[in-house]
């Protein structure tokens, strides 16, 4: 009998991103799909800008 995961399995960041450029390029994504996709890209962003903000210099 197989074993199940009683959670979802973490897709990497990298590729939740690479799919959602995908979907961007992708002709036949419907409007809701890249209307997802842009809010996702976006909120990544913007968390890697504040992300590079907020770092502690160092010396």
């Amino acid at each position: 009998m197989a074993k199940y995961r009683s959670h979802q399995r973490k897709i990497p960041k990298e590729r939740r991103v690479a799919g959602w450029k995908a979907a961007l390029n992708n002709p036949s994504t419907s409007s809701e799909g890249r209307s997802h996709a842009r809010r996702q890209l976006l909120m990544v962003r913007r968390a890697r800008a504040g992300s590079l903000t907020q770092r502690p210099q160092a010396g």
